[in-house]
């Protein structure tokens, strides 16, 4: 937000509105020679952003019209809106609202935008004091010798016209003028980038009305329908400000039929205008042609509230739309912009108080080894094959135990640390006898496989009574995987409209989340204080202990005939191994029996599920591979019969597409804290005893030096030459070393047959109109976001 002022050479008058125009095609310009001068390196746009400003300031052309004057945007932009976006956008600043008699007196980064503000205030103070010792009534040079002016007016009046205000209002319009601005020209970037023949069209047209001898100009503007219809839609995609922020009813109204009582505060979901099915023809599509008729021509559309609307509508709706259009078009006809080689530009974004698109991946800029601070304590990520090979293969010993968790500690309280949070001797005993189990009463008896089977036929059956309806598979598929390992664990199976499996299924989920969440890493931050708040946080202990109480049921009951001779299930065995073991430290205790099947339920029905739940995504969003996948189904095993292990070496491209919708699902982006047993290295850095390490398992699965094409669906990763089945190295979904997934052999199984059985027996597709999305909720796990389908028998 730039304001040149010049003196016209007829008449001596300054013209601010054409200093406005003219500080467009100044930064244009000096955009374009900037990026000129790099010569092709790559560099981040939100960086950009800054070091263009940064030069289009220095030159003298352009200025902050809120002062007049160009500062050093490094020391005072970048210190002062970083830190206030991460105010605006951080949990602090909803816990601060939230709890302001506690949050006051706590240490914590929300003090940080206090002390702050006193560093804003004094800023803006010395510029109100400049301002002040040259002050020309007659010619008001900017934003703050006009307040003056008007402040001297109402001097008694309670306008609002003060220096405290005056400092308020300039930072208001720092931040509503640059973010979201800022934000959308990344947006456009980015989706340019991704759509080529958007960005040719363009240019094209740009060429054809301006050609390259000339700055674009506002003139232009209804001459370049396609490029206007451009910017707006990445507009809308970009969906910079999914909230509009909070209203409140000046008095008791209603709205859509429903009583709203004064005081009430209400906000405003712009996103849900922005993707109105009713409103948009292609609403979650990158689409121009929303904005243009049959002939070509620019058509406004109501339901384009980028600026939100009313009397809160943006207030510099129009300098934004002048910024977008010039420097937009600008870059497009001195440039052509692409990505670095093997890199999809990911159009998820990063939600705060306004979108921004998601950025480079931290490893990307730091390297495979880096650390953060989570809360109190420093952590180290590890990234990339390699790395993430080094840390839980090569020096599994040195990074095998979990590190203190508050949140942990609260749940698997005394010595019961379950199978996943325990450590040494009682951890190993405690895995060993786990496994063991498995074999037993999962992958060494041909049972099981009859049982997965058998359940098949009931999830078969449940799609069945669908009738052709679209219904969410989500349900189905969680009882189907849970009834595996109930019959394992409990040694039955329960039908799926039973209330306790349902309730018991429904604080599984729940907890899974939670435990993945914002709200864990805080109590984990400040256990002190979140134990007495209240939140979401609970959630994750009252799950917890109705998950044990239903078990604790189950426990009780198989005492009651508990055959030492003839165990039924893993109860039942670890029952006669606590007999065996009751004044040893191995863990055999009925309190850790209760979590050690609370662990073997999150980790045996979550990840399966959520898998099969993927699958079903990427087979609706390609077609052509279902076809594929069926078509070898058909060969092979016909429709006559339910598949078997035995069938998987002769379907090596289903079993390819089962493997690659695991790598793409990417189930645990995360692979649990480890700890450093001792001092170590890892990628060359020191890692000192008692370090907390994090294995990104999605830095592994999209590693662009292990797979040919990372960020695509491509069952050929998965194939030789000749079609045949290949393991790959760096597939990771079960994490590897000594703290791999237990239950992997019976996941795999499970996958399979359930994979298998369900494209035999159906075609499935979803709503017309409607295209599934392959973003995830993350959690404990990644999860898809509802969607339902239809199930067509074949």
């Amino acid at each position: 937000m730039g304001n040149i002022v010049r003196w016209d050479s007829q008449n001596g008058s300054k013209t601010p509105h054409w200093g406005y125009f003219m500080q467009g095609l100044a930064i244009t310009t000096i955009l374009a020679s900037a990026v000129d001068r790099m010569s092709g390196r790559l560099q981040t746009p939100s960086i950009l952003s800054i070091s263009w400003i940064q030069k289009a300031s220095s030159v003298g052309e352009a200025f902050l019209p809120i002062f007049n004057s160009h500062f050093q945007l490094a020391d005072v932009y970048g210190n002062v809106f970083s830190v206030l976006r991460q105010w605006q956008d951080g949990v602090c600043r909803w816990l601060y609202e939230s709890f302001p008699a506690v949050m006051k007196h706590l240490p914590g980064p929300h003090n940080k935008i206090f002390s702050l503000f006193d560093t804003i205030l004094d800023f803006i103070s010395q510029e109100v004091k400049r301002h002040k010792k040259d002050l020309d009534r007659n010619y008001p040079r900017d934003y703050s010798d006009t307040f003056l002016i008007e402040m001297e007016k109402h001097k008694e009046s309670d306008l609002g016209f003060t220096e405290t205000n005056l400092a308020l209002c300039s930072l208001d319009l720092f931040l509503a003028g640059t973010e979201t601005t800022s934000t959308t020209l990344q947006w456009a970037l980015v989706y340019l980038i991704k759509y080529p023949d958007v960005q040719e069209k363009v240019q094209a047209e740009i060429n054809r009305v301006i050609g390259q001898t000339r700055l674009p100009t506002m003139a232009d503007r209804p001459n370049l329908p396609y490029t206007d219809a451009v910017i707006h839609e990445i507009q809308r995609m970009g969906n910079i400000v999914p909230l509009n922020g909070f209203r409140m009813a000046a008095k008791d109204t209603t709205l859509g039929g429903y009583f709203i009582p004064k005081g009430t505060s209400i906000m405003p979901t712009l996103t849900s205008v922005l993707f109105d099915k009713n409103e948009w023809e292609t609403p979650d599509t990158f689409n121009p042609g929303h904005f243009l008729d049959a002939e070509g021509k620019f058509v406004k559309r109501e339901a384009l509230l980028a600026f939100s609307a009313g009397k809160r509508v943006c207030l510099g709706e129009g300098l934004a739309k002048m910024e977008l259009f010039l420097f937009l078009v600008g870059l497009l006809q001195k440039f052509y912009f692409s990505a670095p080689d093997g890199v999809e530009l990911s159009t998820e974004g990063v939600t705060g108080t306004t979108r921004v698109p998601h950025p480079f991946k931290l490893a990307d800029v730091y390297g495979n080894v880096f650390c953060i601070r989570l809360g109190r304590h420093k952590t180290v990520f590890v990234s990339g094959w390699k790395m993430v090979k080094e840390a839980i293969v090569t020096q599994a010993d040195n990074f095998v135990d979990r590190p203190y968790s508050p949140m942990v500690n609260r749940i698997y309280s005394g010595n019961s640390a379950g199978l996943f949070f325990s450590n040494g001797k009682v951890w190993r005993r405690q895995r060993r006898f786990a496994m063991a189990m498995l074999r037993t009463f999962g992958l060494a008896k041909n049972s099981m496989e009859q049982s997965i089977c058998e359940e098949s036929r009931h999830l078969q059956e449940a799609m069945e009574k669908e009738e052709g309806e679209p219904f969410d598979p989500m349900p189905l598929l969680n009882n189907a995987v849970a009834n595996i390992i109930c019959q394992i664990v409990f040694g039955k199976r329960f039908d799926y409209s039973d209330h306790n499996f349902q309730s018991m299924l429904k604080n599984l989920i729940e907890m899974a989340y939670l435990e993945g969440s914002m709200w864990a890493l805080l109590y984990d931050a400040f256990p002190a204080l979140m134990r007495h708040l209240p939140g979401p946080h609970n959630g994750i202990f009252c799950n917890s202990k109705s998950l044990e109480a239903s078990i604790r049921r189950e426990i009780e009951r198989h005492k009651l005939d508990l055959d030492p001779s003839n165990p039924r299930d893993y109860i039942d065995t670890f029952l006669i191994e606590e007999k065996h073991n009751r004044r040893s430290e191995q863990g055999f205790e009925e309190g850790n029996l209760v979590l050690c099947c609370l662990d073997l339920f999150l980790a045996g029905s979550e990840t399966t599920s959520k898998t099969l739940q993927w699958g079903l995504i990427y087979l609706i969003k390609n077609p052509h591979i279902q076809d594929k996948v069926q078509a070898e189904i058909d060969r092979v095993i016909g429709q006559t019969r339910l598949p078997t292990m035995a069938d998987r070496p002769n379907l090596p491209y289903t079993d390819a597409v089962i493997h690659e919708i695991q790598r793409m699902g990417n189930i645990v982006p995360l692979n649990g804290f480890r700890m450093a047993a001792k001092d170590t290295t890892l990628g060359g850095y020191f890692i000192p005893k008692g370090t907390s390490v994090m294995p990104n398992l999605t830095s592994v699965l999209f590693d662009k030096t292990e797979w040919e094409t990372p960020d695509t669906f491509n069952p050929g990763h998965f194939l030789d030459a000749k079609g045949r089945f290949v393991r790959r190295d760096a597939f990771l979904p079960f994490s590897a070393g000594k703290r791999a997934c237990l239950g992997e052999g019976l996941a795999r199984m499970e996958l399979f047959l359930f994979f298998v059985s369900l494209f035999q027996k159906f075609c499935f597709s979803t709503l017309d109109g409607v295209e599934l999305s392959t973003e995830g909720i993350i959690g404990a796990t990644r999860t898809p976001y509802p969607f339902k389908i239809y199930a067509k028998a074949r």
